[in-house]
């Protein structure tokens, strides 16, 4: 499991499958350059790379929950039917 931070503070469960569908949050949980750092909510706070695993949230500064809820049911949905 992973869980995903939007800008507007809300929190997403969502099974690393699915979030790996995302070419951006596979890179980021690989720890890969995909981005320098991850900005939390706070400009001040810097996540490393490897957030997301282990509880420890992964923060998506630029994603809005009505977004990014969203994508979750869709990649949830292309999943689970085999894509």
């Amino acid at each position: 499991m992973v869980i995903l931070v939007t800008f507007d503070k809300e929190q997403f469960v969502v099974d690393k499958e699915v979030a790996e569908r995302s070419a951006l949050i596979k890179k980021m949980l690989e720890g890969e350059d995909a981005a320098p750092h991850c900005l939390s909510h706070n400009s001040t706070d810097f996540l490393p790379l490897d957030a997301g695993e282990n509880d420890q949230p992964l923060s998506l500064p630029q994603v809005c929950s009505t977004v990014l809820r969203k994508v979750r049911s869709f990649r949830a949905s292309r999943v689970k039917n085999g894509y």
